[in-house]
């Protein structure tokens, strides 16, 4: 009785889990209406950010954009004037995403290539089924991300009720505004089933497993490498304390770097400069809605990276700390590092994408209690707030300016003060860090 019940629950979940996938994917189906005329319910980095920019039927026009973007611009050429295959992400272009993430980019891709261009066309044909192309390899993306969302809310649930947790907690993996706004958005719910799949298996005494999955979670985002690096050092401790058996700790910190680091390795391997303009790309990017912009408005002020690497060096120090305090390790033990680990690694950091979110959101479901939680849910529907309000910036500002008088200079610059967006951003953010230091001292309290 008790195992159809939860079948019954699954089953329950599946659909809704569904239900939410399809209507995140008809918000960001490129050939779908625009919601409430806001391109930010339209816009997705797979189709505007990335394939846009690649394989769009115009882009052979801007010389200067295809030279920077292309790194074989006859590739390009011949694709779109006939030439059927399918060109390589980071050897063929540059591709700004970690490996395992290049993998699924390059299979949609030659799925949609095959799939919607026909043996022979021109120019003329390939313009005429660009958003076509685009369409299909945006559902092949989206498809996958379905099965790592079902993954997710499966694991989530498992933890919850092997922890005597209410299982109703899950339901925010499944409705959270984020996940309404963000899941197909970006790939970081692979990332994030990785991740808490993972660390599923290391609290089933399944280091192997546990720690390849989280280590196949850095090479598709690189922001798990700070709790996958506070776990190693838990576990490393452990050991030293006879906490952990030495066998446990080995078998999971070997796998997690091999599974970490050889999907670069491969790529340096396969193409240097694909990989060099990969860190590039990262190492010099902007201040993107992140905590330290309330202390310098200048999105591409040194100060953020400091202040960045101040933080988190800072938290490092603590979170060591309070690894030596550690006297026992239970799976709420384990869930709970992970938990400060990737909330640092986003929140302390000077580039916060809105749906990085993500990767909270299922530690948060298995760690935090009640009125956290509720914060939480808080946080997360700022962070779905964001991409509302980004494309509104000038109406908004507007709004404020010439009806309620404020003094807000009417522009488009969504990515600083006094910016609502930027708002939503820093509510999101000083929540996420209350939360960070209570779990923090919780944990600390819990060691004593």
């Amino acid at each position: 009785m008790v195992s159809k019940r939860f079948l019954n629950i699954g089953n329950a979940l599946l659909i809704l889990a569904i239900t939410v996938w399809a209507i995140t994917v008809y918000m960001h189906y490129p050939e779908t209406p625009i919601i409430l005329g806001n391109f930010g319910f339209k816009y997705s980095d797979v189709v505007y950010g990335v394939f846009y920019t690649r394989f769009h039927p115009d882009l052979y026009k801007r010389t200067s954009e295809l030279l920077d973007t292309w790194y074989r611009e006859e590739r390009y050429i011949s694709l779109i004037n006939g030439s059927k295959f399918c060109p390589i992400p980071y050897i063929d272009y540059k591709f700004e995403y970690p490996p395992v993430i290049g993998l699924v980019w390059y299979l949609s891709t030659c799925i949609a290539i095959s799939a919607v261009l026909p043996g022979e066309y021109n120019a003329s044909i390939y313009e005429e089924l660009f958003v076509d192309l685009a369409g299909v390899h945006f559902l092949v993306n989206s498809l996958i991300t379905l099965a790592f969302f079902i993954l997710c809310i499966l694991i989530v649930k498992k933890f919850l009720v092997e922890e005597g947790m209410h299982s109703s907690r899950v339901l925010l993996v499944v409705f959270a505004p984020s996940i309404i706004m963000y899941l197909v958005y970006n790939w970081d719910m692979i990332t994030s089933s990785l991740m808490i799949t993972g660390l599923y298996f290391l609290t089933k005494k399944r280091p192997s497993t546990g720690g390849a999955l989280i280590g196949l979670a850095v090479a598709s985002k690189i922001l798990p490498a700070l709790p996958l690096l506070l776990l190693m050092l838990m576990l490393l401790r452990s050991v030293r304390v006879e906490i952990v058996k030495r066998g446990i700790a080995v078998k999971f910190i070997l796998t997690a770097m091999a599974a970490s680091t050889l999907p670069f390795l491969v790529l340096y391997i396969l193409s240097p400069r694909g990989f060099l303009d990969f860190i590039g790309h990262h190492s010099s990017w902007y201040c993107e809605n992140c905590i330290y912009l309330v202390l310098d408005n200048n999105v591409f002020s040194e100060l953020h990276r400091i202040l960045a690497t101040t933080s988190l060096s800072l938290f490092l120090l603590a979170s060591a700390r309070l690894i030596t305090r550690i006297r026992s390790i239970d799976n709420r033990t384990i869930v709970s590092i992970s938990f400060l680990g990737i909330t640092a690694s986003t929140v302390l950091n000077y580039v916060f994408s809105p749906q990085m979110m993500i990767l909270i959101l299922p530690l948060s479901v298995v760690v935090l209690p009640v009125r956290s939680l509720l914060l939480y849910a808080l946080a997360d529907a700022a962070n779905a707030s964001i991409m509302v309000t980004f494309f509104k910036d000038v109406e908004i500002r507007s709004f404020l300016h010439h009806t309620l008088g404020l003094p807000v200079e009417v522009e488009f610059n969504p990515w600083s003060f006094p910016s609502v967006t930027q708002i939503l951003s820093l509510a999101r953010n000083l929540l996420l860090l209350f939360l960070l230091i209570t779990t923090y001292y919780r944990l600390l309290r819990k060691s004593a």
